[in-house]
């Protein structure tokens, strides 16, 4: 007897099988349950029981998938005939539609299998021989086709050769032309990016500016390339919104002037050089500018921020440098009035100064426009500080300062506030620091440092004790 639950259900009228129930086959629309069955039938088979409505179950998915085989199969081929080729001329390419169709045998035949019925055109081809084309109609009566093969005489082929000759002619004459367009296109996209370079470059004068080199309060200076001696350069620009300020506009120049006479009287003395000077244009209101020198090497700040054990010998030769430079502007009763590390520059044993921004001559003003004090505060001299003319002493007492922050490490006053270091200037002493200075050069950086202007040396005084300090200290 039968357990209750096993086996296929009563529908009233006759069995389905658990697999096929419309709720198993399919549980979306309607429409698709058939195609449900359908694909269960032939993806499936392995789930199906292996009972009388199973067996008929995979007979019938066996069935599907052979017609659906025979289908494609029939999609997939397509219907062709033999073409049979007869020539007099072995080892003859042949070609169908210009595309290879393979060669003759031994004897001068070929069957093309496959080929579907219409019309062609088949050629012949082999050295030595003229070609035979023919176009053939393809049917599934009649595909045999004959070919004679004729050598070739010495004027066929004269004849062939100039027709090769015009072709090769022709070809040749198209590719000058393509390479003519290729070689004009490449010209106009060359001239088009030149004017547009020169649309975007700037130019004071004579002058292409590169790049910013450094910015002052009224100046820029450039690195920019001399167009008529092809050349680098430094070139400083007064700001456009200082061009109308006489004042300032002179100032500028003075640079360029005072410059310019030191380079003539001392051309060996270590000072940047100057090309030329003026206006970009004679109609005013033209851009001022100093052509000078692009001077290699870093400045002396950097160097002694990135270098504390610089030798004594090669911070001497530095300090002599300057102070024969100086000598040289002093002789002219030039005073720069801005000595600090980063208006010196070092290359090697190389030492130029720069800067001639603020420098005065012994009758000029000795304050900027606003009756401010010029120059740095903490490389400031006292009698600078407190607004005095300067002289040579104060730029000696600047390159005291140098001295001293080359020896210890800092300079001797240090301060947020500006005021407050030209308050030290003026009346605090040199600050005792621990640190191995040698005694005769700490000696004369005190002495060049001394609040009296009067008891300071000279620069050329200054050179000379210089200069024997470097013999002491030189390494042998």
């Amino acid at each position: 007897m039968k357990k209750p639950g096993n086996g296929p259900k009563q529908t009233g009228e006759h069995k389905v099988h658990p697999y096929l129930r419309p709720e198993t086959i399919c549980r979306g629309e309607s429409w698709i349950r058939p195609y449900s069955s359908f694909f269960r039938l032939l993806l499936f088979p392995a789930r199906l029981p292996f009972d009388s409505v199973g067996v008929n179950l995979v007979f019938t998915r066996v069935l599907l998938a052979i017609l659906l085989l025979t289908s494609c199969l029939s999609l997939w081929s397509q219907p062709g005939v033999n073409i049979i080729i007869n020539t007099n001329t072995p080892d003859a390419g042949i070609f169908l539609d210009a595309k290879p169709a393979g060669i003759t045998d031994h004897e001068g035949n070929k069957i093309i299998k496959g080929v579907p019925p219409g019309i062609y055109e088949i050629k012949i081809s082999k050295a030595g021989y003229l070609e035979n084309r023919q176009v053939v109609t393809v049917s599934e009566l009649s595909n045999t086709f004959n070919f004679t093969m004729e050598k070739t005489t010495v004027n066929q082929l004269n004849n062939n050769r100039g027709v090769t000759g015009s072709g090769s002619s022709l070809d040749l004459a198209i590719l000058l032309i393509i390479m003519a367009i290729i070689v004009l296109a490449v010209v106009v996209f060359m001239m088009v990016r030149v004017m547009r370079h020169s649309s975007r470059r700037q130019l004071i004068g004579k002058f292409e500016l590169r790049e910013v080199l450094g910015k002052g309060g009224i100046a820029t200076t450039y690195k920019a390339r001399d167009l008529v001696k092809k050349k680098i350069i430094a070139l400083k620009v007064l700001d456009p919104t200082c061009i109308k300020d006489d004042d300032l506009v002179y100032k500028f120049f003075s640079e360029g002037k005072f410059i310019s006479s030191i380079n003539k009287e001392f051309p060996d003395a270590p000072i940047v050089k100057v090309f030329d000077f003026g206006r970009d244009r004679e109609e005013p209101p033209g851009i001022p500018f100093i052509a000078m020198e692009l001077v290699k090497g870093g400045d002396l700040l950097k160097i002694i921020k990135q270098d504390n054990n610089i030798p004594v010998a090669r911070k001497l030769r530095i300090a002599r440098e300057v102070a024969r430079g100086l000598k040289a502007a002093h002789h002219l009763g030039i005073f720069h009035g801005d000595i600090t590390p980063d208006n010196i520059i070092v290359n090697g044993d190389n030492v130029t100064l720069i800067d001639f921004g603020v420098a005065l001559q012994h009758y000029d003003s000795y304050k900027n426009m606003d009756a401010s004090v010029m120059g740095k505060p903490v490389y400031m001299s006292p009698e600078q500080c407190e607004g005095k003319p300067i002289d040579e002493k104060s730029d000696v007492y600047s390159l005291g300062i140098i001295l001293f922050f080359m020896f210890f490490g800092r300079p001797p006053f240090e301060s947020q506030n500006p005021i407050e270091i030209m308050n030290m200037h003026k009346k605090s002493p040199l600050p005792e620091l621990d640190k191995p200075v040698p005694a005769d050069i700490k000696k004369l950086i005190y002495r060049v440092l001394d609040k009296i202007p009067q008891k300071r040396p000279g620069t050329a005084e200054l050179e000379k004790q210089l200069e024997q300090l470097i013999h002491k200290y030189e390494p042998k």
